[in-house]
């Protein structure tokens, strides 16, 4: 296995310090030595459409004109438009630039390309193999030529799923030729082998999704927790993410308004921003500024040292890396860390939402009220408790 300086091609790769004791692991660190070439299996379906999107964006072309430093992804974007723009067939429209960067990343985390910066990436030896070798005047001057690509998520994406408030799921409209979004697609007739296998990755928290399933809920907890329900403790009520937040009644407490945490888990990651926003503005107009707000999502890191340069953080202590000064992993464990940036791209190809990075999170929290106080990450894992506070 080539070492991380011989991939990039620009020697060896100094990390600074900041990473959290507690999240380098050994396992992790184990994981990403033993990950040969059998292991890389579980990567190969989002990350074949990664390369398939990367290739008809000419973005290795577009990054070797770029040299060694890099382009940001709004660079990209602009530079891959004024290659659309030349092609008759493609629809030109705004692009965002993040979900560039996060195709990125993941090949980034297996080394197929640099992230030099947070959102900037540069060629390395094995983008090379993807490179035409073409100069970008030579591509408009071609004007591309081609198809427009089939595979879903490429077309999305290059047919204008970059457009900062496309339609939810539409990649999976593309693919499956249906105007339903995920979750209810699954339940349609015919998917009746998706939605098991999805019902078994999930671990049964489908039962969470609506409102008729707390009955299944307390079935389910009914024998076990019984006196937690009984003594009032527990309690379910229905609640819409996109109605407004009501008091409700607690046997023993009496009315709760406002309550003193918001606890969401794993719910961030299936929306877009727009309406994760508006699901944060609700807590925000219910709480107290004693209230506290608790995400506990996927916080996939940057697969290089993320130096907390160009942010306007409201939190000092962000993980900057998982690795130590001097170890030659990837800051973000590469491969070890893979599954998670391929839940990633899962998730901007079927519900149009995306595993947040720490700047995204803080970004979008501060857009809805909320200023992150805390962040603590679960050891061997993308997972994440983060902390906010009312603005």
């Amino acid at each position: 296995m080539r070492s991380t300086s011989s991939l990039n091609g620009d020697g060896p790769r100094a990390l600074t310090a900041g990473a959290v004791p507690g999240a380098t692991h050994s396992r992790s660190q184990l994981r990403f030595g033993l990950w040969g070439r059998g292991a890389d299996a579980g990567v190969l379906g989002n990350a074949v459409t990664s390369f398939h999107f990367v290739e008809q964006a000419h973005v290795p072309g577009i990054l070797r004109d770029a040299g060694p430093d890099g382009l940001s992804t709004e660079d990209l974007a602009a530079k891959n438009m004024e290659l659309r723009a030349m092609v008759p067939s493609a629809k030109v429209s705004d692009i965002d630039p993040t979900k560039m960067g996060h195709i990125l990343r993941l090949l980034a985390t297996c080394h197929w390309v640099r992230e030099v910066r947070p959102d900037v990436f540069a060629n390395n030896h094995l983008t090379a193999i993807m490179d035409s070798s073409k100069s970008l005047y030579t591509l408009k001057s071609a004007r591309l030529g081609g198809d427009v690509p089939t595979t879903g998520l490429t077309q999305w994406l290059l047919d204008g799923g970059f457009a900062a408030n496309p339609t939810n799921g539409l990649p999976l409209a593309l693919a499956f030729d249906t105007p339903r979004k995920h979750y209810h697609w699954l339940e349609q007739p015919g998917n009746e082998w998706r939605l098991a296998r999805f019902g078994h990755a999930m671990n049964g928290t489908r039962y969470w999704e609506v409102a008729e399933n707390i009955v299944q809920v307390l079935q389910a907890w009914g024998a076990q927790h019984a006196e937690l329900f009984n003594s009032g403790r527990v309690s379910f009520h229905a609640q819409d993410f996109f109605d407004e937040h009501k008091p409700f009644e607690l046997a023993g407490v009496g009315t709760v308004t406002p309550p003193a945490i918001f606890l969401t888990r794993a719910v961030a990651y299936n929306w877009p921003d727009r309406d994760a926003k508006v699901m944060l503005l609700i807590l925000r107009r219910a709480a107290a500024q004693h209230t506290k707000l608790l995400l506990v999502d996927s916080l996939p890191p940057y697969a290089c040292v993320d130096s907390g340069t160009g942010i306007n953080s409201t939190y000092d202590d962000a993980v900057r890396s998982l690795v130590p000064e001097g170890s030659p992993l990837l800051p973000n464990l590469g491969k070890a860390s893979a599954k998670g940036h391929i839940l990633d791209i899962s998730m901007h190809a079927r519900p149009d939402a995306k595993e947040r990075t720490y700047r995204e999170m803080d970004a979008l929290t501060q857009s809805a009220g909320w200023k992150i106080t805390s962040v603590m990450h679960v050891v061997g894992s993308l997972w994440a408790y983060t902390t906010a506070v009312p603005i």
